[in-house]
C-alpha cells in the first residue's frame, strides 16, 4: 500500500535457522521465494538490488551468508560507475575497530564484515568489496546502513563515510532517515 519504492536487504535470520543454518540448501530453498517479494531491479537479482533516483541510488547489497561473491562485487561496482551517490544497505557491517570492540562486549566475537577476525574475514571478493566502499577515497557510497549485531551503533569508515547500524526491529526498533539535496 506504500506509495514510494521499498527496498530490502536480507537478514541471516530471514532465511536460515538453527538447523540449517548459513547451509546452501536453505540459501536455495528460501532466498529466491523472499526475492519475489521485494522490489528493486533487477527482478531476479536476489543479491544486489537498487532502487535509482534522479539523482542518487539506495543499492542492497546482500551479505547476509556472511560473504559476498565475484559476481555479487562486479555488479555492485558496475553500478558505482554510474556516477551518482549511493546509499548501501547490507546486513552484515562493515569492519571498523570501535565496532569490533562494541560487537566483542556483546556477542564476544567480532561480527562485522573485513578484517582478521569478523564473520566475513577476509576473501579476496569481501576484501574488493571492502576496499570500493570503505577504503576509496572515491568510492561514491555516501552512507552505509547496516544490521546484524542488534544493537544500535554509528561510526565512521576509513574513507570517511558514515555507517549507521540499527538494532533488531522486532524488538521495534528503526531508523527514519531524510535524504536532502547538496
Amino acid at each position: 500500500a506504500l506509495k514510494t519504492p521499498v527496498l530490502f536487504t536480507l537478514g541471516n535470520h530471514d532465511w536460515c535457522y538453527a538447523d540449517d543454518y548459513l547451509s546452501a540448501g536453505a540459501a536455495a530453498a528460501y532466498i529466491p521465494k523472499l526475492n519475489a517479494l521485494f522490489a528493486g531491479e533487477p527482478a531476479d537479482d536476489p543479491y544486489v538490488k537498487y532502487v535509482e533516483f534522479d539523482e542518487f541510488m539506495v543499492v542492497s547489497v546482500d551479505n547476509s551468508t556472511d560473504s559476498v561473491t565475484a559476481q555479487t562485487v562486479d555488479k555492485f561496482l558496475a553500478l558505482c560507475e554510474k556516477g551518482k551517490p549511493i546509499i548501501l544497505m547490507l546486513h552484515v557491517p562493515l569492519h571498523v575497530d570501535s565496532l569490533v570492540a562494541d560487537s566483542t562486549k556483546v556477542w564476544g566475537k567480532d561480527l562485522g564484515m573485513g578484517g582478521d577476525t569478523g564473520v566475513c574475514a577476509w576473501s579476496p571478493d569481501g576484501q574488493r568489496f571492502y576496499h570500493a566502499v570503505a577504503e576509496d577515497e572515491n568510492s561514491p557510497v555516501v552512507a552505509v546502513f547496516a544490521g546484524h549485531v542488534h544493537f544500535n551503533h554509528e561510526d565512521v569508515l576509513p574513507n570517511g563515510v558514515t555507517q549507521y547500524i540499527t538494532s533488531t526491529a522486532y524488538t521495534g526498533d528503526c531508523r527514519v532517515i531524510t535524504v536532502k539535496g547538496e
